[in-house]
């Protein structure tokens, strides 16, 4: 194999085992299991490591771009704005990437097999894994879109616009939105079905971690952005690592000290040293969806995770005890009426913030 095709590679697959929506309670947990690429021992015919840096990488949507599908709805008369996901998405398209073989687990293996060395199998289609195989998946999916009237939008990546049906399109790897008049969109989305599988489309609800539901009232039309259980997951893995007993907190800024205290403080090392990155990137990514107030007390604490202190221990359990305390706050509304747009962040009292007018 190696002389007739000395420019191959050569990579392991593996099979993982995940669960779906694990950020939530565990009743809505879905396991789920797919084959991935080996993509960091890929090694060529005469064993040496590749890397692959040249077109390897994806281009997905925004979270904005998502919030701004969900507005387009509400402008559309009897507007909807649906979601859907993409079946076994990498593998439905081909790989073009360098000549790339790969081996099986010995459990995977044929009855034929049996006696053989170091058997592989000619990679054809893109899998998890492979630095190319999202880059792949992107261009295959983006040519199907734009064979069915839908245009890029410039400088928004992975963002379509239908103009003959006024149908938006938001494509975030394997998750799609679609928004504009209910009977288009469904029309848009059974258009595409043809040449992409994917789920029956649904009105969006849980989307990128971020539960989502509705509400009209006279002329005007409310998206709640709900993190609530998110929040509350996150509070308890916190709590659970050090035992950590939750108290009130009115804000989520710890008290100052004399400079004497925190002197001392910071001459001692974070017992969250070495887990501070990941329970506050957890929190921004929330803060970020519904709790835009807690924004900067995160991002100063985040300035610190290669210096981690004892007074900034202090000022994380502030942190978590403040959004314990608040949990059930942990939404965000966005409205469209005749007016025009706002968001209305919940802390006590709410605070309503005029987003644009409409004309």
């Amino acid at each position: 194999m190696c002389s007739k095709y000395p420019d191959a590679h050569f990579a392991d697959i593996f099979p993982l085992v995940g669960i779906k929506g694990h950020d939530g309670p565990e009743e809505e947990w879905v396991w789920k299991g797919r084959i991935v690429l080996g993509g960091h021992n890929i090694r060529s015919a005469t064993r040496e490591k590749v890397a692959l840096f040249e077109q390897t990488s994806s281009c997905p949507s925004t979270m904005q771009a998502a919030r701004a599908c969900i507005a387009h709805s509400f402008m559309c008369e009897d507007g909807v704005c649906l979601q859907t996901d993409c079946l076994k998405a990498y593998a439905q398209s081909d790989f073009d990437g360098p000549r790339t073989y790969v081996r099986l687990p010995r459990k995977w293996w044929p009855p034929e097999w049996a006696g053989m060395k170091d058997p592989v199998c000619l990679l054809l289609k893109n899998l998890y894994g492979h630095p190319r195989a999202g880059n792949g998946w992107e261009r295959h999916l983006t040519g199907i879109v734009e064979k069915h009237g839908f245009v890029a939008v410039p400088e928004w990546p992975s963002v379509f616009y239908n103009e003959d049906l006024d149908v938006m399109l938001v494509v975030y790897v394997d998750d799609l939105l679609g928004s504009g008049r209910d009977t288009d969109v469904r029309k848009a989305l059974k258009a595409l079905r043809a040449d992409v599988e994917f789920d029956e489309p649904e009105v969006v609800n849980k989307y990128l971690g971020c539960r989502h539901s509705f509400e009209e009232k006279g002329d005007v039309k409310t998206c709640v952005f709900n993190m609530i259980s998110y929040c509350q997951t996150a509070c308890n893995e916190f709590a659970d690592e050090r035992g950590h007993k939750f108290k009130s907190a009115p804000t989520p800024y710890a008290p100052e000290l004399p400079r004497g205290q925190v002197e001392e403080l910071e001459a001692q090392p974070g017992v969250y040293a070495d887990s501070c990155a990941h329970h506050l990137m957890k929190l921004l990514y929330a803060a970020r969806q519904a709790k835009l107030e807690v924004i900067v007390a995160i991002t100063r604490l985040a300035s610190k995770i290669t210096k981690w202190w004892a007074n900034c221990d202090r000022k994380l359990v502030r942190l978590f005890d403040f959004l314990n305390t608040n949990s059930n706050w942990c939404t965000l509304r966005f409205g469209v009426g005749q007016m025009g747009i706002c968001l209305v962040t919940q802390v006590s009292p709410p605070k309503v913030h005029l987003v644009g007018i409409l004309n």
